[in-house]
């Protein structure tokens, strides 16, 4: 019997050292991630419950490449003073840039080197930021009676008819990218050129040349069932949206303004004065539910201002 008591104590002990414990987290990366649950904004700190033992946290996050959602995925980091800094995905890191600072040689606080490192992956993979590259491409439109045209990165500017391909070249990583393109199609049998937006959905891939703009690259955006959404801007000047079901409606800073979108993917056109008073224009792409909960528009460049750059203009759910 006391040997059954000891077995149960030491089995109890084993299972509570992983403690919850609240940490100060800052997210250093460019976009929203959600741990566990709790959404955490770029370059913003907040205190968040997690598993800690030995100076290691434990958590799933769920982060966004682009356009693309990614996760959840467990990682671990080191945890200095009750402050963890998140710079990166890979499973798990012993990087200072964390917020750890490893201790002293011959300190007396590490009691086995196990204990003390982080929980390693479950193989041996190289870390996943070295498995980027680079590769530089030529555009070419594959798509059969349909001019496209590119109005932001990676071929900001790029326009091409059917078959044609570019005399330029654009360096691209290695990877998944999503970008909006515009799309004329010429119908013979009818006056004038239809017109559509669309996302260009690729993976780029090692040792490519060639960029391919193909039938099964385009997912369909400003297409389905239409909800009624409030946006709320926190844009430094009011904008005009310049195509789709909001067509000619004017969103003025902290004014709600309830808008008629498509349930998926919307690529909204924007014109509005920049600093200097001259008309210009941006592309927002939202991916809208059919919730009653409102959008908000705000700018992430330090300036304030509304950027041609979709990646520096961010619509997120309003939370209540």
């Amino acid at each position: 019997m006391k040997k059954t008591v000891i077995f149960v104590l030491a089995t109890l002990f084993a299972m509570s050292s992983w403690a919850q414990t609240n940490v100060m987290v800052k997210n250093s990366t460019k976009d929203l991630v959600v741990i566990n649950g709790v959404n955490l904004p770029a370059q913003s700190i907040k205190e968040l419950s997690l598993l800690v033992e030995n100076n290691t946290a434990s958590f799933e996050v769920v982060y966004y490449e682009g356009l693309t959602k990614k996760g959840p995925v467990r990682l671990t980091r080191m945890v200095n003073k009750g402050r963890m800094v998140l710079n990166n995905f890979e499973p798990t890191t012993t990087s200072t840039d964390s917020g750890y600072k490893p201790p002293k040689n011959g300190s007396s606080n590490s009691s086995s080197e196990t204990s003390t490192s982080p929980i390693p992956a479950a193989n041996n993979y190289s870390n996943a930021s070295d498995w980027w590259g680079e590769v530089n491409v030529q555009p070419q439109n594959k798509l059969k009676g349909q001019s496209i045209f590119v109005p932001s990165d990676p071929f900001k500017g790029l326009a091409l008819k059917p078959g044609q391909i570019s005399a330029k070249t654009a360096r691209l990583r290695t990877g998944t990218i999503v970008f909006p393109v515009f799309l004329s199609a010429n119908d013979s049998t009818k006056s004038g050129s239809r017109f559509a937006w669309a996302l260009v959905n690729k993976i780029v891939t090692e040792g490519q040349t060639v960029f391919e703009f193909l039938p099964e690259d385009i997912m369909k955006a400003n297409a389905g069932d239409i909800v009624r959404k409030t946006i709320i801007s926190r844009l430094p000047s009011p904008f005009i949206i310049s195509d789709g079901k909001a067509r000619g409606i004017v969103v003025t800073p902290g004014s709600p303004q309830r808008l008629e979108l498509y349930v998926g993917w919307n690529i909204v056109p924007i014109q509005y004065q920049d600093s200097n008073g001259f008309p210009t224009e941006a592309i927002l792409v939202l991916l809208v539910d059919s919730r009653s909960k409102a959008l908000m528009a705000k700018a992430k460049n330090k300036a304030g201002e509304i950027s041609v750059v979709p990646s520096d203009v961010v619509i997120t759910t309003l939370g209540r």
